[in-house]
């Protein structure tokens, strides 16, 4: 037998399953893409059926994000983690929420326009119909307004910051 032939053979056999298996993985992403893009499409629809003017993106990421294990200070100023704001709420401003380490793993989150549909389920109808939204970003929240003030530990989990002209709501992002 051949050595030589046989390697070549199983080498071209190798780089053809390569370009099928890349194929069939970007053809995944593709659809993955169209399908946000149409997620987000009938949002902005959905928002614009209840009278609720959108006037920020719709950020189309949704990456699978950890906890995040944070130390609450005073006069830290703002925090930040992998690019997201740790933001605490329920407490007084001059507190912070200052990263220590993320937790094990990564878990799904729910996509910002599931987020807003959330967020307008929760409102009344007379007040969509003055609401304005403004900004949408992801987080990672510390909400302390059922938890004692003196804990000096807590998490934070990866939400969704939506900004309107009625203020500001913080909507979990790991599905209920």
């Amino acid at each position: 037998m051949d050595y030589s032939k046989a390697k070549n053979i199983i080498i071209a056999l190798l780089l053809v399953a390569n370009l099928a298996l890349g194929s069939v993985y970007m053809n995944r992403l593709s659809a993955e893409r169209e399908a946000r893009e149409a997620a987000a499409a009938s949002t902005r629809l959905y928002l614009q059926e209840l009278g609720v003017e959108l006037s920020a993106p719709i950020p189309a990421d949704e990456p699978p994000m950890p906890v995040l294990y944070v130390s609450i200070e005073k006069d830290a100023g703002p925090q930040s983690f992998d690019g997201c704001d740790v933001v605490l709420s329920g407490m007084d401003e001059a507190y912070s929420a200052v990263p220590q380490r993320k937790g094990p793993g990564k878990a799904p989150i729910i996509g910002a326009g599931r987020a807003l549909q959330r967020l307008m389920s929760w409102l009344e109808p007379e007040v969509l119909k003055s609401l304005e939204v403004t900004g949408i970003d992801r987080i990672f929240w510390v909400d302390r307004r059922e938890i004692s003030a003196e804990a000096a530990e807590d998490t934070a989990v990866p939400a969704w910051r939506v900004q309107t002209n009625r203020g500001v709501f913080y909507i979990e992002a790991y599905e209920n």
